[in-house]
């Protein structure tokens, strides 16, 4: 299994995130317009801030698109999923309860070493296990919303959480790796076009990191592969160095969904290995999105992820988003 190094968060460390900031504030960012080529170069890796932002590249308020958390809105929160009910859980800073044990189902079995509990003020101690009653953490706190990373990581599907006594929580969120493939380099096999009014739209292979999984086609934010290509389809990205991948979802278009059963996944590390990931074992179901946790990473980091259409009749790949959830790879 890849081992993951811990996530540092303090703010003097996150030079590596502000790289592209020089023009990024305002609505020009903002999510509701950052995913488009024209401007991606100014706003890589802010895409997922709700309110506009300062020119530090942070969120006031912390205003993250739900499902997103932590610096710049980039790491996906694993807390955020159908299995938890609880207000604590429902990515809204402005509910709270009071509660003195929280659990925490992660929809899949990840590899976790950070969370962030959102709190008026804690002043007590946190004892933190997992499915199996193991203790990762036992430590006394005196913060508020402290960030909070375990000794090592863990590969777990629960996370049970004890306070020494009830305190109010706005949320609870779980670090589940940044989204590394985010406008990164792409490439596949062969494009389709259809022609509009005003020339050809392209269905290319950067639709794919664009940070928007909507599953609409006529949205022109899905990749398609060429029709009548005798091989099979394939579309890859490149992610500009090696990376100890957490977990991979691949969001599926709204129709068509067959057309991605039995596809296979690879990763190429830096010498030029390409590993076997996973190969779909359902190639009847329909589904909006294929999400692969830890447990079908690979042991070492990678630098390029493949995916291979099914060798069908129709021989059509389209991907709406492709979103790999990482964490840079550091020798130990």
């Amino acid at each position: 299994m890849a081992w993951v190094g811990s996530i540092q968060l303090k703010t003097t460390t996150l030079i590596f995130l502000l790289i592209h900031i020089h023009h990024c504030y305002g609505e020009y960012c903002s999510y509701l317009n950052g995913r488009t080529s024209v401007n991606k170069g100014d706003c890589t890796e802010l895409e997922h801030c709700v309110s506009n932002f300062d020119q530090t590249g942070q969120c006031p308020g912390n205003q993250c698109e739900p499902g997103w958390m932590g610096p710049g809105c980039q790491y996906v929160n694993l807390a955020l999923n159908p299995l938890n009910k609880d207000n604590v859980f429902d990515g809204d800073m402005t509910t709270h309860r009071s509660i003195n044990a929280a659990t925490v189902n992660l929809n899949g079995t990840f590899i976790v070493n950070a969370f962030i509990i959102h709190t008026r003020w804690f002043s007590g101690s946190l004892t933190v296990r997992d499915g199996h009653q193991n203790v990762l953490l036992q430590k006394s706190f005196q913060l508020v919303s402290p960030t909070i990373v375990l000794p090592r990581p863990v590969l777990t599907d629960i996370l049970n959480m004890q306070f020494s006594y009830s305190i109010y929580i706005k949320e609870i969120e779980v670090f589940g790796g940044r989204d590394v493939a985010l406008w990164k380099p792409t490439n596949q096999s062969s494009t389709y076009s259809e022609a509009i009014p005003n020339g050809m739209i392209k269905f290319s292979s950067d639709k794919a990191v664009d940070g928007s999984g909507d599953g609409n086609f006529g949205n022109l934010s899905c990749t398609h592969t060429a029709t009548g290509h005798s091989k099979n389809p394939s579309w890859n990205v490149n992610l500009g160095k090696a990376y100890s991948i957490i977990a991979i979802k691949i969001s599926n278009r709204n129709d068509n969904q067959k057309r991605i059963n039995g596809f296979k996944l690879f990763g190429t590390t830096e010498n030029g290995t390409k590993l076997p990931v996973y190969s779909d074992p359902l190639p009847y179901h329909n589904r909006n999105e294929i999400v692969l946790d830890s447990t079908h990473m690979p042991d070492v980091p990678v630098s390029v992820i493949t995916i291979e259409g099914p060798n069908d009749t129709e021989k059509i790949l389209t991907l709406c988003e492709v979103f790999v959830y990482g964490k840079i790879h550091k020798l130990s």
